[in-house]
């Protein structure tokens, strides 16, 4: 079942899951870009038409089921985002920390 965009679950988020609906699937045909969208709707996942968190132990997993309707969102005014972009700081996937005060 797929959850609303939730700004509490989101800052719990440890690991993220993106899953291909058949029809997205035949639209996007290339790993890079499969890449290319998972990372942006990632990057975006208010905007993502199927969002599931998933309980771990220690947080959250998102999990976004690519759909053909983010494809087109995607390619209507998506912008390129790497993949390390989605992932935190430096790409290790970590949540952004604060700054020491």
């Amino acid at each position: 079942m797929a959850n609303a965009f939730d700004p509490y679950r989101e800052a719990l988020v440890i690991e993220t899951k993106t899953v291909w609906s058949p029809e997205a699937q035949t639209l996007v045909l290339s790993d890079p870009q499969r890449a290319e969208v998972a990372a942006w709707l990632h990057a975006h996942p208010a905007d993502a038409a199927n969002l599931e968190y998933l309980r771990l132990t220690a947080g959250f997993c998102r999990q976004i089921t690519v759909t053909a309707d983010d494809v087109a969102r995607y390619r209507e005014g998506g912008r390129s985002v790497s993949p390390a972009e989605s992932l935190g700081p430096a790409g290790t996937g970590e949540l952004p920390t604060s700054p020491a005060a």
